[in-house]
């Protein structure tokens, strides 16, 4: 009733051209009167309820009421709480309402807090406050609105691990006397290298693959050797050459003076022997 009346006001307000003017701002005043119409209501629909002799739905409305701010709620709440009407006796929770109030700016609220706290066990009074922390922290927390979570980030892919240099230079040699042309025999797993042994696997029916595996090296030496295109094997290394001998001298059985004998005789052929 009092929105239809709002509204016929603004509209026998709305006459002639000059008060064509006042219509934004009209406007805007509706728009902040229905914004606070909801709280005012369940403040009011709780006042019903409690004249009408319902305390239970009345602290139904003022809890709906005070969740959206309304301070007149929080206060009616803490009276509620403290006399134990439409609710059990609890003066904790009544000074946390009372609390809640008095810090929206409600006097009336502040004093019957501070009345309740002379009643209260100094733990019962943290307590209270300790709610209304709570309760303050987790309302204002509703109404931030939460950043959506951070995509974790996936984990970097395995390295893959390179085959060792002894077995790449024995799939190049190989492959390349089967004539798929895989580059330099030097142990590295490049392009080349890579191409000609998926081209390999694929002339041969095999699921390709980017690195050598014992079963790709040993399908290599078994086509090689059904082909007669084994490898070349490794140069030997060579070895040093040994040192030249010393010359011999030669030796004699012949007893030192032989020859001078001969020599003196005259005998030729001695002396040579």
């Amino acid at each position: 009733m009092k929105t239809r009346s709002f509204f016929r006001m603004c509209m026998n307000r709305v006459g002639g051209g000059a008060d064509m003017i006042r219509l934004p701002v009209l406007v805007l005043a509706a728009a902040l009167f229905l914004a606070v119409a909801p709280a005012r209501a369940d403040y009011e629909a709780g006042r019903a309820a409690l004249d009408a002799g319902d305390p239970a739905a009345a602290l139904a409305e003022w809890l709906a009421a005070a969740d959206g701010g309304d301070r007149r709620a929080m206060l009616a709440l803490g009276r509620l709480y403290r006399r134990g009407v439409g609710a059990p006796q609890d003066y904790v929770e009544a000074h946390m309402w009372f609390n809640l109030a008095a810090g929206r700016g409600d006097a009336a609220a502040a004093d019957e807090r501070d009345a309740l706290a002379a009643k209260m066990t100094p733990a019962q009074v943290a307590a209270a406050q300790e709610r209304a922390r709570s309760r303050s922290s987790g309302a204002a927390a509703a109404r931030e609105t939460p950043a959506p979570p951070k995509k974790a980030a996936a984990p970097p892919a395995a390295a893959k691990e390179a085959p060792p240099p002894q077995a790449v230079r024995e799939v190049q040699e190989l492959l390349t006397a089967l004539g798929y042309a895989p580059g330099p025999a030097d142990g590295v797993w490049g392009g080349r290298t890579s191409e000609a042994h998926r081209t390999f696997l694929g002339d041969l029916g095999l699921p390709p693959a980017d690195t050598l595996t014992p079963e790709t090296l040993q399908a290599l030496r078994d086509t090689a050797a059904l082909q007669g295109a084994a490898a070349p094997p490794p140069e030997p290394e060579t070895a040093a050459a040994p040192p030249p001998e010393a010359p011999r001298r030669a030796s004699s059985s012949l007893p030192p003076d032989v020859a001078a004998r001969a020599a003196s005789a005259g005998d030729v052929d001695g002396l040579e022997a």
